[in-house]
């Protein structure tokens, strides 16, 4: 082979790149003439390259703010030579391109269960009727951004055969810049399948610019509804909230948080502990006793515990024991007493031993039923919200056999 001869590398720079002044490196046995940036041109240009020559030049680039993130970076190398020096008539003159591109990054999302109402229950459960907080949190690049839509999907009966409503969604915080800032601050929520509740959050933020670094913090409040589709006794668990960032018309970057429903499940019976004989009779004193337990399916604390004793013609509340469980009071009114007992915790119980009398109207010979009713809640006192929070109930009876 012969030697090439005036050979000129360009490399006209994309609108997203900014050369690096000072960042020519040549490592090949060719040593250029000529290295110049001008009018958006990389040029480097060699007198000539002989058959065992080589020649290898790099420089850097900064990607310019304006680079849409999303979007490939391509770029085209042109290189011309010839076949002698100066300019003889049959000089022949060869051309080389080589193009490339690169890609440009993405934000990238996180989402976690931040924080929630109920402090007995452990995250990622959550109780029927209490509020929960799904942070999302973006990491920009930096760079331009275009046609950003965020959105947040709540798990749904269609989906996932459990229901939780968007309460609220807001932009919390963003570190780093943005221009213009990021807005809207508070998200769209809609009805995503229909059923009346509305379970997707969506922020469409438009185009941005951000700098390197930058964050946004979006909250999104929840709450499990009380509604027979949310089960909570272990049927409800790994339920996904699924958040999405698209950016342009890229595949969208997505970030899940799984969360179990958990529900209390209480049984209650009521009976009558006195010896069997002899039969009461008018002026005796009954034993009784409530029993109050927690469910093997129950997954969650009982809150609110309360059991109305129903008392038939003739017989009153005496006292009460001593119960297994500490704070249960009770209140009487003629014949019915309230006995409120609390919070009944997951896998807990409580036995509340009580006296009744048996008075001169009672109707002897004859046998007569107490009924006991008892109603508790799936959220405590401090964070019970109406219409949100679910109210359990059980009941049960004994009969008195009574002396003639």
């Amino acid at each position: 082979g012969s030697a090439a001869s005036t050979l000129v590398l360009t490399y006209p720079l994309p609108s997203s790149e900014s050369f690096v002044a000072g960042s020519f490196v040549n490592t090949g046995s060719a040593t250029p003439i000529s290295e110049t940036v001008s009018g958006g041109v990389v040029s480097v240009t060699y007198s000539q390259l002989l058959p065992t020559d080589t020649a290898s030049v790099t420089f850097a680039v900064t990607v310019n703010p304006s680079v849409v993130l999303g979007s490939p970076i391509s770029s085209t190398s042109s290189l011309t030579y010839e076949s002698h020096p100066g300019s003889p008539p049959q000089q022949r003159t060869y051309t080389a391109t080589a193009s490339t591109s690169v890609n440009t990054p993405l934000p990238t999302i996180t989402q976690v269960l931040f924080a929630s109402s109920e402090p007995s229950t452990t995250d990622p459960n959550l109780t029927i009727g209490e509020h929960a907080t799904f942070r999302i949190v973006v990491s920009f690049p930096g760079g331009t951004l275009n046609n950003v839509v965020l959105t947040d999907q709540l798990p749904t009966p269609a989906s996932n055969n459990a229901v939780l409503k968007a309460l609220s969604a807001s932009l919390s915080s963003t570190t780093g810049s943005f221009t213009p800032s990021l807005s809207p601050s508070s998200a769209t929520l809609s009805d995503s399948d229909g059923d009346g509740v509305k379970d997707l959050a969506t922020w469409n933020l438009g185009n941005v610019v951000t700098s390197t670094g930058s964050t946004a913090t979006f909250d999104v409040i929840a709450v499990p509804l009380d509604q027979p589709i949310n089960v909570g006794t272990g049927a409800d668990n790994n339920l996904p909230t699924v958040a999405s960032l698209t950016v342009n018309s890229n595949a969208p970057s997505t970030a899940t948080v799984n969360v179990n429903l958990v529900a209390p499940l209480l049984s209650l019976a009521i009976s009558d502990t006195s010896p069997s004989m002899p039969l009461p009779q008018s002026g005796d004193s009954q034993s009784m006793q409530l029993q109050i337990s927690s469910q093997p399916q129950s997954s969650a604390s009982a809150f609110n515990t309360a059991v109305v004793v129903t008392l038939p013609t003739g017989m009153q509340y005496s006292s009460l024991g001593s119960p297994s469980c500490a704070g249960v009071t009770v209140t009487s009114m003629a014949s019915t007493v309230t006995f409120n007992v609390g919070t009944i915790a997951t896998g807990g119980s409580c036995t509340i031993p009580f006296s009744i009398s048996l008075t001169s109207a009672v109707i002897l010979d004859s046998s007569e039923t107490v009924s006991a009713s008892m109603s508790y809640t799936s959220t405590s006192p401090m964070t019970a919200v109406a219409g949100e929070t679910r109210t359990g109930s059980a009941t049960s009876s004994t009969s008195i056999a009574l002396a003639k």
